[in-house]
């Protein structure tokens, strides 16, 4: 009688979890339109013929990674969402033992658990990234280049820094955190290969800014001041080292209104560890206060849009303070999405730009675009087509590969087996 009145509790939960995450997943707007795009980009640009045999033999034995687990992907992902977002009071329910563990002083930090946070003295939450071997990543981006380089398309792999300073947090790069010794070993893979890649992480430290305050305290991505201090930079290389017709100084911040969303954002490292332990964020929207026209296209959600650089902001990811359900990174045109294009109505330049991104980009690209004719973004972990494809149906200047570093350690499974495959 037990057994059975188990299984019927059982089958009840369930029932209950399946029907939540069913209405969660219909109120998910622009879900079921990224799911029918998600497949279509490997028929738009498949892979070549050998390649394809690659792949199939790469996803086989041992690890059994067929083409149904591609699939089942986006449907894992979504699942992972709802635990995250979904189920009611989680966060509740994550506050109250967090602030348990405070009570009997319980702040470890186990190096071993997904996704590892420290918080510092200063109050800015660190994550850890292990050693990793990074051989294969630089032969990666060689062939890549050299790709680039037969199409003659210039080819530049920026470093975006993390949170950890090398030079500064000695306590804990190369004894917590390796993501600075990973980006250093990689970047000398290349320069022996004489590739062109610029270290955000040396730049920023050399004119003195201050780490730490270049990022959120509760995320791992820098800030928007950041990512437009960033892309001044890469349009001052891509005039002092390719010639081009650009005006860096269109991104002076004094350029700029800048509008201060003040304690408006929990980063993914501050839920983790939610308020009663981290205090949120200032978050930042920028408007040119020169004119602007941009067209911004984002195809896995249908839309396409001319209008001032606004037009690139998600607006429903700060519309109100919701710290555990709202991403107010995000604003800066919306989710990762496998593409997204940027057109500058206004500049006549003539350049397009092809960026090989991960989130960092989020706050960076479209302010690159306000100095580029046309700049395309995409996103290897999405986009389950032939880059080369891709790339060979469009009229590419130059390929800017824009990663934060954190992101050489990163093994998830996506479309393109990883962020350094870039076939």
């Amino acid at each position: 009688m037990k057994t059975k009145k188990f299984y019927v509790i059982l089958f009840l939960s369930i029932t209950i979890t399946f029907m939540f995450f069913a209405l969660w997943l219909i109120s998910n707007r622009g879900m079921t339109r990224e799911y029918n795009k998600y497949f279509g980009w490997r028929l738009l640009y498949p892979f070549e013929e050998e390649v394809e045999e690659k792949i199939a033999e790469e996803i086989s034995e041992p690890e059994k990674k067929s083409q149904i687990l591609a699939k089942f992907s986006f449907f894992k992902s979504k699942i992972n969402q709802f635990t995250e977002e979904g189920i009611p009071y989680r966060y509740n329910f994550i506050e109250a033992a967090r602030r348990y563990e405070d009570l009997i002083h319980w702040n470890m930090t186990p190096l071993l658990e997904y996704n590892p946070v420290e918080k510092q003295d200063n109050g800015y939450l660190l994550g850890f990234t292990g050693s990793v071997d990074v051989s294969d990543k630089v032969k990666s981006t060689v062939e890549f280049a050299k790709f680039c380089s037969e199409k003659e398309i210039k080819f530049l792999y920026v470093a975006a820094p993390s949170k950890t300073c090398i030079y500064e947090d000695k306590s804990i790069s190369g004894i917590l955190d390796f993501s600075n010794h990973n980006a250093d070993r990689f970047l000398r893979g290349l320069e022996e290969k004489h590739i062109n890649y610029y270290d955000l992480r040396k730049i920023l430290h050399d004119e003195g800014m201050n780490h730490h305050e270049a990022f959120f305290k509760t995320d791992h991505h820098w800030k928007p001041e950041t990512g437009l201090w960033a892309a001044k930079h890469i349009l001052e290389f891509l005039r002092d080292n390719y010639g081009w017709d650009v005006k860096p100084e269109i991104l002076n911040p004094e350029n700029f209104e800048k509008v201060i969303y003040p304690e408006w954002f929990l980063g993914s490292q501050g839920k983790k560890l939610t308020l009663a332990r981290s205090k949120p964020d200032d978050i930042s929207l920028f408007y040119p206060k020169y004119k602007t026209s941009l067209n911004f296209t984002v195809p896995s959600l249908e839309m396409n849009k001319t209008g001032s650089f606004d037009i690139i902001y998600f607006m429903k990811e700060i519309e109100h303070k919701d710290y555990y359900n709202l991403s107010p990174y995000y604003t800066y045109s919306g989710g990762d999405f496998p593409i997204i294009k940027f057109t500058n109505m206004l500049e006549t330049n003539n350049k397009h730009i092809l960026v090989i991104k991960d989130s960092f980009a989020k706050a960076f690209t479209p302010f690159l675009a306000l100095g580029i004719n046309r700049v395309d973004e995409i996103d290897l972990r999405y986009f389950n087509g032939s880059l080369r494809s891709y790339i060979k149906s469009e009229d590419f200047d130059a390929i800017i590969i824009l990663y934060g570093i954190v992101d050489i350690a990163d093994f998830r499974f996506k479309p393109h087996q990883e962020l350094y495959d870039f076939r």
